[in-house]
């Protein structure tokens, strides 16, 4: 496994484990709030990533990660 497919697959695990939805259910297109994530959810996605990825994420980039592709984009960018 590569490290692209890597991470890929350690952020949907994040976001399976935080929104309590299968690994196999998720899309990596699909907007995070249609699984059900909310304000509280967002906050332990974030820091869930930070933690395992070792990363500190503004709030204004978080905003902007609306999908599993976008955490994961993000991420690819600053582990460079």
């Amino acid at each position: 496994m590569s490290n692209t497919e890597t991470l890929d697959a350690d952020v949907r695990r994040l976001v399976s484990d935080v929104l309590r939805v299968d690994v196999a259910d998720l899309d990596e297109s699909v907007a995070l709030v249609d699984y059900g994530l909310d304000s509280l959810r967002a906050i332990s996605l974030i820091v869930a990533v930070e933690q395992h990825f070792g990363v500190l994420i503004a709030d204004d980039d978080a905003e902007q990660m609306t999908t599993i592709a976008e955490i994961a984009h993000f991420l690819r960018g600053v582990r460079r």
